[in-house]
């Protein structure tokens, strides 16, 4: 009998004063499409924001995790959120929007759009996965 390992998560709220965001991305190869979802919780857990919509064309799997995250920040600068914690399961993208460094590489501009968003309209944005 084969047995596989099976991951154990468990959502874990953020402090009192900080909105946590969950975002991912969905990316097809064949038809190069995808999707992007977040939500955005309190440290109850209450679910105050979400959203999700359809990638029309999408080069790659880290392009559809970038714009969950892009989405999902702009939401909470919309609602007037100020400190949050964005998590994700990207790692390569999180250590890119940790990076003080220029991004060359092929979603280096959206990463460049998501730092100056967290910069400017933030006062505290933390990034884990």
């Amino acid at each position: 009998m084969k047995q596989t390992a099976v991951a154990r998560y468990s959502w874990k709220p953020p402090p009192a004063d900080i909105y946590k965001i969950n975002s991912d991305g969905s990316f097809d190869p064949s038809s190069r499409s995808g999707g992007w979802g977040f939500v955005v919780r309190d440290s109850s857990g209450e679910v105050l924001a979400a959203g999700a919509g359809n990638i029309t064309y999408a080069a790659s799997s880290l392009q559809a995790e970038a714009i969950a995250v892009y989405k999902s920040i702009l939401q909470a600068a919309r609602l007037g959120m100020t400190r949050i914690i964005l998590e994700m399961d990207a790692t390569v993208l999180a250590s890119a929007l940790k990076s003080c460094c220029v991004d060359r590489s092929a979603i280096g501009g959206l990463v460049y759009q998501i730092r100056d968003i967290m910069c400017d309209d933030f006062s505290c944005c933390t990034v884990s996965v």
